[in-house]
This record gives structure tokens, C-alpha cells and sequence, in this order.
């Protein structure tokens, strides 16, 4: 019977530990907030998170995060986030690329912010 109870505890330790750090590990690359501030550069558009950058990108310039001119759909989202005075957006990355916090994802789902 102890053994069973002792097992029982050790098993719900590794499962807090594996949820802990999987949500450690997500918030590295990315990040929710509101988009506050945005502007346009030669290589597309740079968006700012009233929150801050993800983990990952600390270090990017005035904490500027790009999404490429290429990725035009992400683009026109954080312009229409940022116009809509939307609440929460999530902003995944791929960390700093050239120095640079770079997007791969812009999500403007309500599940945590109740936009």
C-alpha cells in the first residue's frame, strides 16, 4: 500500500514537471499581448507587444519584432490587430534572426485575451 502512495506521488511530480516546462519551452518563442505599436521598414513590418518580446528575442532592437514583407497575411493581421485595438495577440518567432526577432505566426484567437 505505501509503495502504491509513494508511486502515486512520484508520477504526479513528472507530470507537474512536464507541464511546467512545456510551458516554459512555448513561452521562449512566443508571446500575447496587445500590438501598441507597429511601423513599416524596407524588409516589412515591425510590430511591438505592450507585454514585451519572447525569451528568445531579447536583445531585438527597441523590442521590435519583424514580420517579414513577404508573409503579407501576417502583416495585414497585426495592422488590423493593432487598428482594432485588439486586446491579445499571440506572436510566435523564430527567436532573433540577424539580430532581429523575427515572426513566423501572428494569432489573434481569443482564447486568453476575450477580444
Amino acid at each position: 500500500m505505501c509503495l502504491n502512495k509513494m508511486l502515486a506521488k512520484i508520477m504526479v511530480c513528472l507530470l507537474l514537471a512536464v507541464i511546467t516546462s512545456g510551458v516554459a519551452f512555448a513561452e521562449d518563442f512566443h508571446l500575447g499581448g496587445k500590438v501598441n505599436r507597429i511601423t513599416s521598414v524596407e524588409n516589412g513590418l515591425l510590430v511591438m507587444l505592450d507585454s514585451g518580446v519572447p525569451t528568445k528575442c531579447q536583445g531585438t532592437p527597441y523590442g521590435w519584432i519583424l514580420i517579414p514583407e513577404t508573409n503579407k497575411t501576417m502583416v495585414t493581421l497585426a495592422i488590423l490587430a493593432n487598428q482594432l485595438n485588439l486586446k491579445y495577440v499571440v506572436i510566435y518567432t523564430k527567436g532573433l534572426v540577424n539580430g532581429v526577432c523575427t515572426a513566423t505566426q501572428v494569432d489573434v484567437g481569443t482564447l486568453h485575451g476575450n477580444n
